[in-house]
């Protein structure tokens, strides 16, 4: 039948591309992330078909940063790849850094000098009585938990006072991670060809680095300038 009546078959998924190198003689395959995966596993498949495997090039990895991310990012000192931790948690630290009674280094020091005179006190009792050492142990668990209560509620009380700051990261972060991916496999280039035009694509591809080597983050900004 494939000899008689070839138009009846077409290729599968492992035979399309071997096809279209037969086809078209391909010199280089600019493939995403899930067909490199894939192509080593085709080689077999090329040698016994007599066909040419192309070089496979791994395809630019990059998202756009309009100027309203850009200025949020600037604003708190953020990277965009910091965003990929959960708002949470980048709200946590900027509370942190901006909040001295939030700050990691005094509760940090507020636990040393509150347990430390109870840990001298454990000592000298472990060598006279064990019970009275199990004893103050357990004080100190209480304490530790309280501090790390105390600790908790006042990160919570500022992040409550920065409601703002909470929805600009959200923002941010759902603009750079849609559902916590990467943009380029969410967002559509029509949405950025719609809304700014085509001159900023040469800027696009000035800026571009040919070589692979991370996830860029260019600024729209540049890109137009």
């Amino acid at each position: 039948m494939l000899k008689q009546e070839p138009e009846r078959f077409s290729p599968s998924v492992v035979l399309r591309p071997i096809m279209a190198d037969y086809m078209f003689h391909t010199a280089a395959y600019v493939a995403g992330p899930g067909e490199i995966a894939y192509f080593p596993q085709l080689k077999a498949v090329y040698k016994h078909l007599q066909v040419d495997m192309p070089l496979i090039w791994p395809r630019t990895s990059l998202s756009i940063v309009e100027a309203r991310i850009e200025k949020i990012l600037g604003k708190y000192s953020l990277s965009p790849i910091m965003l990929q931790a959960a708002v949470g948690q980048i709200m946590n630290e900027l509370t942190r850094q901006k909040n001295q009674l939030a700050s990691a280094a005094l509760w940090e020091q507020t636990r040393h000098d509150v347990l430390e005179p109870l840990r001298h006190l454990r000592n000298e009792a472990s060598n006279q009585d064990q019970s009275l050492a199990a004893a103050i142990e357990t004080a100190m668990g209480k304490i530790g938990w309280q501090l790390n209560q105390l600790e908790t509620k006042t990160i919570q009380l500022y992040k409550k006072q920065n409601s703002a700051l909470t929805a600009q990261l959200n923002r941010a972060k759902n603009y750079l991670f849609p559902g916590q991916g990467l943009q380029e496999r969410r967002l559509n280039l029509f949405y950025f060809l719609n809304k700014y035009g085509l001159d900023w694509l040469d800027g696009l591809v000035e800026c571009t680095p040919l070589e692979y080597v991370v996830h860029y983050f260019m600024g729209l900004k540049i890109l137009t300038d």
